[in-house]
């Protein structure tokens, strides 16, 4: 059976009442990323992660890890954010 590529990097991404943190995270052009968000209150509004570049649209359920492996496939600033955009982060692709 065929299996996907192991990811060049996780990258964790909590959500707490300041917002996501950390806010800012950085990848390589082309790395294969695992992506693990998890929402540790219900003090914000933030309880889905959107990063509308990389096609990734995913539900915070309270306390559980979500994962998303996705690739940087382009240079840029991406932002990402909650569904109502209140609460927000920056998502950066180098060469």
């Amino acid at each position: 059976s065929w299996e996907p590529p192991e990811p060049d990097r996780a990258i964790e991404i909590a959500v707490t009442e300041a917002g996501f943190e950390p806010a800012s995270v950085t990848a390589k052009k082309g790395e294969r990323i695992r992506l693990v968000v998890r929402r540790r209150t219900d003090k914000t509004c933030a309880r889905e992660f959107i990063l509308d570049e990389f096609l990734v649209w995913r539900q915070l359920p309270l306390n559980q890890a979500v994962t998303e492996t996705f690739v940087a496939g382009r240079t840029g600033a991406f932002r990402f954010s909650c569904l109502a955009g209140a609460v927000s982060g920056v998502f950066t692709v180098v060469e």
